[in-house]
């Protein structure tokens, strides 16, 4: 089964990111946040947790509403679990759950998030990344 994520981040504007995700017949389309955190920052330190075999996820604010991109590994598989809240501290239900191989499930973020930041942003519109979190996502393409 071809478990392939496509994801693309749109262009930011005033703190808001367009954020689209599908897989088979599985679609998500959201605007998220820049408050209180940057959720691609926080992602970039998720992917690489995840490959360390660290469950951790992603928290993608749509004032009020949240959706968590919970990654996980477990030997050679990976899973991202999608759910949503009516905030960040409420219940939260189970949208999708996608498994399937590195290439499958964590390439896509590291390709879309390396990607969105070649490009320059006005800082009204999206906060920057430290350079060397990107170059440790490349760095996890050539050993994963």
């Amino acid at each position: 089964m071809d478990n392939n994520i496509s994801i693309t981040f749109g262009t930011p504007e005033h703190g808001w990111l367009p954020v689209d995700l599908s897989s088979n017949d599985y679609k998500l389309s959201i605007d998220v946040s820049d408050v209180p955190i940057n959720p691609l920052e926080d992602l970039c330190n998720v992917l690489q947790d995840v490959t360390k075999g660290h469950k951790s996820e992603v928290y993608w604010n749509l004032e009020p509403v949240a959706v968590f991109f919970e990654f996980e590994k477990s030997g050679k598989e990976y899973q991202l679990s999608i759910s949503q809240a009516a905030d960040n501290r409420s219940f939260r239900e189970t949208k999708k759950i996608i498994k399937g191989s590195f290439q499958e499930i964590i390439f896509p973020f590291i390709n879309c998030t390396t990607k969105f930041y070649s490009q320059t942003y006005d800082e009204k519109h999206w906060p920057t990344v430290d350079k060397r979190k990107l170059d440790k996502l490349i760095t996890l393409t050539a050993y994963t």
